[in-house]
């Protein structure tokens, strides 16, 4: 039978006593108090939040299924590692200066701000998305080595007056959908200098994105549309 722990403190104990695949029950922790590493997988019940500013700093761990909430300030932050599946990110913004510390994957996650969804400032090493949904000013800095989103979706959230990306850095973009519907500032940008974004089989409302919704605010850029 499996162990469901109720307090981080005891999930601490676990993973240093050797536990590789935890179970953590519906309630709200601190993701300082739960010392995780490489190779811990943490499965939340539904309702599981984490709260204030967390900390994104796993040391190459895996979360699924939990909320990391912040409605006064920024949900998650700092040096970003691990790997978070099904995961909800919400507050007055979701992502807010964060760097990419290792190769950080993101799958069936939701970013949701009141002004940022994800905003990465930086860190050399890879960002990936998998069914992923973005709401806000998303923004993703040119220091990344590549961006890699699969199978996503940018929408208006009703919060945020803004609905769309910045790409700083090189970017692989596949299969993604863009809703604009015109109730807020909405756009598709390459902003740095010397890179490569592609994007293949992507849409803005439905329709094949074309080269002329894509901005290039840099120099030296190479855009492919696939």
């Amino acid at each position: 039978n499996q162990i469901v722990y109720t307090s981080g403190t005891a999930l601490k104990d676990a993973i240093a006593a050797g536990a590789t695949t935890v179970h953590l029950a519906s309630g709200e922790y601190k993701l300082s108090e739960l010392g995780l590493k490489a190779g811990v997988v943490v499965e939340c019940e539904e309702g599981t939040v984490f709260t204030g500013s967390s900390a994104l700093n796993i040391n190459g761990a895996t979360i699924v299924g939990a909320t990391f909430s912040n409605t006064s300030g920024t949900a998650g932050t700092g040096t970003v590692n691990g790997v978070y599946k099904d995961c909800t990110f919400t507050g007055s913004n979701a992502l807010r200066w964060c760097y990419a510390g290792e190769t950080v994957e993101f799958e069936n996650c939701v970013f949701s701000g009141d002004v940022y969804g994800v905003h990465f400032d930086g860190g050399a090493n890879d960002l990936k998305f998998k069914n992923c949904t973005f709401s806000g000013f998303n923004a993703l800095g040119g220091a990344i080595t590549l961006v890699t989103m699969e199978g996503c979706t940018f929408k208006s959230n009703g919060k945020s007056g803004y609905n769309g990306i910045n790409l700083w850095g090189s970017a692989k973009i596949i299969n993604t959908e863009f809703t604009f519907d015109g109730t807020v500032t909405e756009w598709i940008d390459m902003c740095g200098d010397n890179k490569t974004c592609e994007f293949t089989g992507c849409t803005v409302n439905g329709a094949p994105l074309t080269a002329s919704q894509v901005g290039d605010y840099g120099t030296g850029n190479t855009l492919t549309i696939n």
